[in-house]
C-alpha cells in the first residue's frame, strides 16, 4: 500500500475508477474487498431492462426464491410483473445459474476485463467448470444468505440497474456465524458449502449481537459498480430496490491453493493426485496437473448433473 498514493480505507470498501491492474493486483486481489466504477458502464449489458426482457424472453424458465426458500421455476415475464411488488415479509430472488449460459447473445454483452483476464477456471474440463454468470434479479428487500462463496474463490458481482447493500466479515470469525456443518455445493465437482443460518438483515436479536462480536465492512454497491469478494470472506447481499446484477467467480495465483483445498475436501481429487514436484510448479502448471487428476467418472457426473438440470427446465418450459 506504500508504493502507491491512493488514501486506502483499513475499516471500510474503497470506490475505484482509473484502477491500475498492478495496484488491483498488489492491494485488493484476494485481500480486501473493492468497488470499481467505470467498467460496468461500458458494457451493453448496462442498458438491459425489465421492459427488453419482458418482451424478448417472456417465457424463459428461470429458477426464483421465495422469501429466501428454495428456488423453484417461473417464467421470467411473471416473475419480472411482479417485480415491484414486495414488502419486508414477502419477497421474490431470481438466482439463475444457466440462464446467460443459454443465451450466448446476452452472456456476449458482459465484457471482459482485465481484473478477471487470468482465470484458471478456464483450465478445468467444459463438464466440470463451476457455471459462470449468475443472473440475479431481485424484488426490494430480497437478500442472500450469509455464505463464503463455493469454492472459496474470488467472487464478483456487477450491479446493472438497482443497489445492494451489504456486509462483509473479514476472515478468521467463522465461529461466531452459526455455519451448517456438511453442507454441499451439489456442483458438478463437488465441494463443501458455507452458508451460515444467521440473517444479518433481519435485526434479529442474534444477528444484532453477532454483528457487534465481529469486525465487519458495510457498503452500498450502486448501479453500475462491480465488487470484488476475496477469498475466505463472508457476505450477505441486501437489495434495497429491485436489483438486476451478475456474479461470477476468478481462480488465480492469489487464491488457487485455497481452491484446491476445497475441492480436496469435496472428493473430486484427493492428496495423492498432487504432483510430488508442486513445489517446482508455478500455479498454473499445479492447477492443470491436478485437474488432469479429475477420474472420468467424475467427469461424467459433471456431465449428468447439467443434463439433468437442463432436462428439468426445458420440461417445465414444455408445459
Amino acid at each position: 500500500m506504500k508504493e502507491y498514493s491512493y488514501p486506502f480505507q483499513t475499516n471500510a470498501v474503497d470506490k475505484r475508477s482509473n484502477l491500475s491492474l498492478q495496484e488491483f493486483l498488489d492491494v485488493y486481489d484476494g485481500k480486501w474487498p473493492v468497488i470499481v466504477t467505470d467498467i460496468i458502464p461500458n458494457w451493453p449489458a448496462y442498458r438491459w431492462t425489465k421492459k427488453y426482457f419482458i418482451e424478448n424472453y417472456p417465457d424463459s424458465q428461470v429458477f426464483v426464491s421465495i422469501n429466501g426458500k428454495s428456488g423453484s421455476v417461473s417464467k421470467l415475464s411473471a416473475f419480472l410483473q411482479q417485480l415491484d411488488q414486495a414488502n419486508q415479509t414477502f419477497w421474490s430472488y431470481l438466482q439463475d445459474e444457466l440462464f446467460l449460459l443459454q443465451h450466448p447473445e446476452l452472456s456476449s454483452q458482459l465484457l471482459t476485463m482485465m481484473y478477471t483476464r487470468e482465470n484458471f477456471f478456464s483450465l478445468f474440463p467444459e463438464e466440470i467448470r463451476p457455471w459462470d454468470c449468475l443472473l440475479l434479479w431481485g424484488t426490494a428487500f430480497s437478500r442472500s444468505t450469509l455464505h463464503i462463496d463455493p469454492y472459496n474463490w474470488t467472487g464478483t458481482n456487477a450491479v446493472l440497474s438497482g443497489a445492494k447493500k451489504w456486509k462483509l466479515i473479514l476472515p478468521g470469525q467463522d465461529r461466531y456465524l452459526s455455519v451448517k456443518p456438511d453442507q454441499d455445493c451439489g456442483f458438478p465437482l463437488d465441494c463443501k458449502k458455507y452458508n451460515s443460518a444467521l440473517d444479518l438483515f433481519s435485526n434479529e436479536d442474534e444477528a444484532n449481537e453477532v454483528l457487534t462480536q465481529v469486525k465487519h465492512l458495510e457498503v452500498v454497491q450502486l448501479a453500475g459498480e462491480l465488487l470484488f469478494i476475496p477469498t475466505g470472506w463472508f457476505h450477505q447481499a441486501l437489495n434495497v430496490e429491485p436489483t438486476l446484477a451478475v456474479s461470477g467467480q476468478v481462480m488465480n495465483v492469489h487464491n488457487y491453493l485455497p481452491v484446491l483445498e476445497e475441492i480436496l475436501k469435496g472428493g473430486g481429487l484427493s492428496r495423492s493426485d498432487l504432483p510430488d514436484n508442486m513445489e517446482t510448479l508455478t500455479p498454473m502448471e499445479l492447477v492443470q496437473a491436478a485437474i488432469s487428476k479429475v477420474s472420468v467418472e467424475t467427469l461424467r457426473r459433471g456431465s449428468h448433473i447439467t443434463q439433468k438440470v437442463l432436462e428439468y427446465v426445458n420440461k417445465v418450459q414444455n408445459k
